[in-house]
């Protein structure tokens, strides 16, 4: 599969002394708020399966998760969806005493304060359970020259109890949502040119246009204007290559604005 950069390169033109490594961070963790704000559904195939073996606190943040999209535990031979309940019942359910005491039929997970996921009841090395997780930017790997986007890997034996992936796979990032990281990360750089073009015409120490209108030569005013709209014709053009996506995605809307709806 082709470069990421060179893939960008045909929305930009050239992205020499541009961040094109942090662009394509921003452009995973934007695609992952698209799908989660307009298409919910969706976020699973994001998602990575993740073993527990007794009593875990997992730190969302720490490492990096973007979303929880399912929890399950076993018992026996059968598996429960755990339910999410609030972090106020965190020690209610591990209470026998409770009415919110957790069964194996009905098991639950809490994320308390602090960003720490427990299951309960909690899981042993025959009944385990399993967290399905979409990891942001952070916890991934984006291979420019390889064109692939992966999760890194992750085994955690802790107080007794572990985590770990039990697949040896770790790529939970679908190949068709590449093509919309690629218009984003081209998005971003777009931007950065305009904002560096306008910075290079000494906009960046001028306190308005009028200003710099007024100062400047009309030749370079005129060329700057040029470039700008140049640019600004790319982000457009690119904007439509999004919008176009989605609807091949089966998402409507044509603004990343919630506020102006979605359209079908």
């Amino acid at each position: 599969m082709a470069s990421f950069s060179s893939r960008i390169e045909q929305y930009t033109g050239s992205n020499t002394n541009l961040d094109v490594t942090n662009a394509l961070k921003q452009a995973v963790d934007n695609t992952l708020g698209v799908v989660k704000s307009r298409a919910p559904q969706l976020l699973s195939l994001f998602a990575r399966k993740m073993s527990i073996i007794g009593d875990v606190k997992y730190n969302l943040s720490s490492k990096n998760v973007f979303d929880v999209s399912k929890v399950e535990r076993e018992d026996g031979t059968n598996t429960y969806v755990c339910q999410p309940v609030p972090a106020e019942q965190l020690y209610s359910v591990g209470d026998a005493s409770s009415i919110y005491y957790a069964q194996v039929y009905s098991p639950v997970y809490t994320i308390d304060f602090e960003s720490n996921l427990t299951i309960k009841p909690s899981a042993t090395a025959t009944d385990k359970a399993y967290m399905y997780l979409v990891y942001n930017s952070d916890s991934k790997t984006i291979d420019d020259s390889g064109g692939t986007i992966t999760d890194v890997s992750e085994t955690i034996t802790q107080d007794g109890a572990s985590v770990s992936d039990p697949y040896t796979a770790s790529v939970h990032f679908p190949d068709v949502w590449q093509q919309y990281v690629v218009l984003s990360a081209s998005s971003i750089l777009v931007q950065e040119k305009i904002s560096l073009l306008l910075s290079d015409a000494g906009l960046d120490s001028i306190t308005s246009i009028e200003e710099w209108l007024a100062d400047e030569d009309e030749g370079m005013v005129s060329s700057t204007g040029q470039a700008v709209n140049l640019f600004q014709g790319k982000l457009s053009i690119i904007d439509k290559y999004k919008q176009e996506f989605l609807m091949s995605q089966g998402i409507g809307g044509t603004s990343d604005d919630p506020r102006q709806g979605q359209k079908s």
